[in-house]
């Protein structure tokens, strides 16, 4: 036992010195970023942003989540921008400030529901963002899709539901 704490311990030192990094972030962050090319696919193009926060294309749960920190935020709000719909998981489209006066269209609370691919901490960023003023949101009509810009936490996000009982074509 003691030798396997040694080399735990010796491992997380390692990785602080050579990432100047907590190792316990560094871990968390392999776990939540397992696909980091998903969160690049889906802001490329549409927001400056830093390393993913949570980068998963296709967990088992339903869910592809991308959040990603913001860069700059000089524009308060997100460029508007529309994808075919032959292209999916783009960062975009027609947002909506919050908090709306219309209740969106919550078959889901994805938030809730892709919990498990979100840091707490982040998570709570997003709902609180959620209900403020000044930031800016998509949801889909059928409440599968959820986009959040929020230039006050410095947060962008990307949700996205499929069930995983329905079939794939």
């Amino acid at each position: 036992m003691r030798i396997l704490l040694t080399a735990v311990m010796g491992f997380a030192i390692l990785a602080f010195l050579m990432t100047g990094e907590n190792p316990l972030y560094l871990l968390h962050q392999a776990i939540l970023a397992r696909d980091p090319g998903y969160a690049e696919a889906v802001f490329k193009d549409r927001v400056a942003f830093g390393r993913a926060l949570s980068s998963i294309a296709h967990a088992d749960d339903g869910c592809a989540v991308a959040v990603v920190p913001l860069r700059c935020t000089r524009s308060k709000s997100p460029a508007r921008g529309l994808w075919p719909r032959a292209v999916t998981d783009r960062f975009g489209g027609w947002w909506r400030n919050t908090p709306s006066r219309l209740r969106p269209p919550a078959r889901h609370e994805l938030l809730e529901i892709c919990r498990a691919q979100i840091d707490a901490g982040t998570r709570a960023q997003l709902h609180a963002a959620m209900q403020a003023a000044g930031t800016f949101v998509i949801v889909d009509p059928q409440g599968n899709l959820l986009q959040i810009y929020a230039p006050r936490p410095r947060l962008a996000a990307y949700l996205r539901y499929t069930d995983p009982a329905a079939k794939q074509p």
